[in-house]
């Protein structure tokens, strides 16, 4: 069977798309691990050029994946599809077409390089004067669509598109015409760095790793927020109850999007906001502050505020940064954003500023904003916002209180961690939900006695206790802390 009949056959199952595996998913797989990987795995051992080059294929792991691949690579370049440069078939959401491309595993990328790599990769094609053949069956593109329905890891793909061709469906290319665009990419991926070359994709990788042993995150959990950190709307809110670490979360994922850092310019790209009920549009964006000129008239001078300065500073040097906003909700957020609730979700538009003219938001300026579920405030959050934003919930977890210990002294052993799950299953009982749990943090030290513990108890936790329950204290009374750590 032809390499095109397979490939309709795969976007033709596209069209019953389920995360489930459904008997349709199921055969997705088929074709995608089995029939159609087996096909060009063969046409590869035909022809010479390909002779380093490996293949692999996933229709996903768990649930179906929304975009289905198969990967053409050099051991050399890449090891994995997570890291390093490769061809790949991405087959569209939507089911009309699949793209051959080269193209960068970005998971594990910091987003803020991938516009760096990706230009590169374009700059060395360029350098080797390796263009377009006018016998090519198809135009070379630099953008590619894959209609996925804002699927986060697709608009990574996306991104990480150096050069591709789009094969549309029924589109009848014979397998010498595929096996031709398969040879001109193949020449572009040898022009791309080695994982041992300075700019190998190695590092990033010990990056990921050494963001996952700070916060003790899952990698499948950390995944998921970087790809929405990565994708056209770079902006997301770490929502959970307090003490789950949120804003350490926050300043770690802003290093690992930024890359390595020395301490100067942690200060420069790196700012942390704190919102409060006075805070306002003029502080966050831009207002009017009085002042005496030099004849001692009193005038009304522009001020920016924090984010217009960050904004303005990413542009003239064309460096990425991150804003983290602290205790997000607690402001009155359509004030404080105003004319922004626009560009959150139009990065790539222009709108007039009261005082400063036309204005945009750099895709390079990432935002991390923090929110207490135990805070009432939270309620109130406006719905225009909560759509501009990805959240991602910070759960209670003792799994991270148990891999914090594994290089600490816990004088209080298996207890500690049964004592947390204990108290926090109660609060969810009593307060109808997980919102007002009490977090890991307090729970983490260098060593851990019960003395300790009793002094967080005492001093942190139950007066917390006392205030979510503060028009029950008869309840609040009954929380004592030998019923959790006797």
């Amino acid at each position: 069977m032809q390499i095109t009949q397979l490939v309709d056959q795969i976007l033709e199952t596209q069209k019953s798309y389920s995360a489930t595996f459904t008997p349709q998913m199921l055969r997705r797989r088929d074709l995608v691990e089995k029939d159609l990987k087996s096909v060009i795995a063969q046409l590869l051992s035909s022809v010479e050029w390909a002779r380093e080059l490996k293949i692999d294929a996933s229709s996903g792991k768990g649930n179906s994946a929304v975009v289905p691949w198969i990967r053409i690579y050099n051991p050399k370049q890449s090891i994995s599809a997570q890291e390093g440069w490769y061809l790949v078939l991405l087959f569209s959401g939507d089911g009309e077409s699949v793209s051959l491309s080269l193209n960068l595993g970005v998971t594990n990328t910091p987003a803020a390089e991938i516009p760096t790599k990706v230009k590169d990769a374009r700059d060395r094609i360029s350098a080797a004067n390796v263009s377009a053949k006018n016998n090519l069956p198809l135009p070379e593109l630099e953008k590619i669509s894959l209609n996925a329905n804002g699927n986060s890891l697709a608009a990574l793909y996306e991104k990480g598109n150096a050069v591709a061709f789009e094969i549309k469906k029924n589109s009848g290319l014979s397998d010498q015409d595929f096996k031709v665009l398969m040879e001109h990419l193949a020449g572009k991926l040898e022009l791309m760095p080695a994982l041992n070359s300075p700019t190998s994709e190695t590092q990033a990788k010990d990056e990921l790793d050494s963001f996952i042993r700070a916060t003790h995150w899952t990698s499948t959990l950390a995944a998921k927020v970087l790809a929405s950190l990565s994708d056209k709307s770079p902006q997301i809110v770490l929502q959970g109850p307090p003490g789950t670490g949120k804003t350490f979360v926050a300043m770690e994922l802003a290093k690992y999007v930024l890359g390595p850092l020395d301490e100067d310019s942690v200060k420069d790209q790196i700012q942390i906001v704190q919102f409060h009920p006075s805070y306002g549009y003029e502080e966050f964006v831009e207002g009017l502050r009085p002042e005496t000129n030099e004849a001692g008239n009193l005038q009304f001078a522009k001020v920016e505020g924090t984010l217009l300065k960050l904004a303005k500073k990413s542009k003239a040097d064309g460096k990425p940064r991150v804003l983290i906003i602290d205790e997000m909700n607690r402001a009155n957020l359509p004030k404080v954003f105003g004319e922004l609730m626009f560009l959150l979700e139009y990065r790539d538009k222009e709108i007039s500023l009261m005082y400063h003219g036309d204005f945009s938001l750099p895709s390079n300026l990432f935002i991390i904003g923090t929110m207490n579920t135990a805070d009432r405030s939270i309620k109130s959050m406006d719905i225009a916002l909560r759509r501009r934003f990805d959240f991602f919930e910070v759960k209670p977890s003792s799994d991270i209180l148990r891999a914090h210990y594994k290089n600490r002294t816990n004088h209080l052993g298996a207890s500690l961690f049964q004592g947390f799950e204990k108290l926090n299953a109660r609060i969810e009982q009593d307060m109808g939900g997980s919102n007002y749990a009490v977090g890991h943090s307090y729970f983490m030290m260098d060593e851990m006695k019960k003395v300790d513990l009793r002094d967080v108890w005492d001093l942190q936790i139950y007066p917390l206790l006392e205030d979510y329950f503060f028009d029950r204290p008869e309840l609040a009374r009954e929380y004592a802390f030998d019923a959790f750590w006797q």
